[in-house]
């Protein structure tokens, strides 16, 4: 990989792009067409491109912007907002569901169980 381009995996999607350094989250999960909620345009100013950030790379401190949307508690856990945080070496990124998806998931899987428990009756 060139040296001025950084790895960075985001899961659960599974999904690996090579982008260049101090680019941000957003501009990966764009390129790699990985889903993520922006719903500001990569400015900073709503909070919904919440990621995980697991990763051995040293990054930037949190900005004004991310420490008005993200607590304490969840800049410790590696929370950063991804249309801030710019990679600076290889990351794994982890993309939390959306509520309302998750809603729709549970509700859809507990319909299947139903459905299978009705064909075995």
């Amino acid at each position: 990989m060139n040296n001025d381009k950084v790895a960075i995996r985001f899961q659960p999607q599974r999904t690996e792009i090579a982008i260049e350094r101090g680019s941000t989250i957003l501009d990966a999960a764009m390129l790699g067409k990985v889903t993520l909620s922006h719903k500001c345009g990569g400015h900073g100013s709503c909070g919904t491109c919440k990621v995980i950030v697991d990763s051995k790379t040293l990054l930037e401190s949190p900005n004004l912007r991310e420490h008005r949307h993200l607590s304490e508690g969840q800049l410790r856990m590696g929370y950063r907002l991804a249309c801030q945080c710019q990679l600076t070496g290889p990351a794994t990124v982890q993309v939390p569901e959306e509520p309302l998806r998750r809603v729709v998931r549970e509700l859809l899987a507990a319909m299947r169980e139903t459905d299978d428990a009705k064909m075995t009756e």
